[in-house]
């Protein structure tokens, strides 16, 4: 009886089964490149404050994003790249209002509450903020430490001749590789 005919079927299960796997991972994480901002405009009593002109620019490649907040105060940018934006909201009788330094990273979703002042439009309220991220990967190779065949024997006047006899020797044979990105 044949063995390598029933491992071959198995592995190509396997890759068959790994590839739909990996399709779905990458069709689900397409939706997570960008990140979002989103809050609330309240005046100084905490009120929430309609009507307020919005405006998030990447202070990288300039491109902005207008809206304007809604009936409950809310408002929402998405779509955003990764980077570092500055956020303004300006509304007549109250003063404007900055964030200098908003990072953003991908699938991040940044929580910006804004807190406008009574004043003139003229005048200029700004914040800093500064953030930070820690991603980490860890890649695992032969973890399940299969079995790494030897060449079949090619000496044709053997009674061995087309079948492995042996198997390949690493000293290594799992490896586990760490990476991580601190992005500040």
């Amino acid at each position: 009886m044949n063995r390598a005919l029933p491992i071959a079927k198995f592995m190509a299960f396997v890759l068959v089964l790994f590839c739909m796997v990996a399709v779905s991972f990458n069709s689900a994480q397409a939706d997570e490149l960008y990140g979002r901002v989103r809050g609330v405009v309240t005046d100084p009593s905490g009120a929430v404050l309609p009507g307020v002109h919005l405006k998030l620019t990447n202070t990288g490649t300039g491109v902005s994003q207008e809206l304007t907040s809604s009936s409950d105060g809310s408002y929402i940018f998405v779509n955003l790249i990764p980077g570092t934006y500055s956020l303004t909201a300006n509304k007549s009788t109250f003063k404007a209002y900055t964030v200098a330094r908003l990072q953003i990273g991908q699938s991040q979703i940044s929580v910006q509450n804004v807190a406008m002042e009574l004043g003139s439009a003229t005048e200029k309220q700004t914040k800093i903020t500064e953030s930070a991220a820690f991603k980490m990967r860890i890649d695992f190779f032969n973890i399940f430490n299969h079995t790494n065949f030897a060449n079949p024997s090619g000496n044709r006047g053997s009674s061995r001749f087309g079948r492995i006899t042996g198997i390949r020797s690493f000293t290594n044979s799992r490896l586990i590789q760490l990476g991580a990105d601190l992005t500040f």
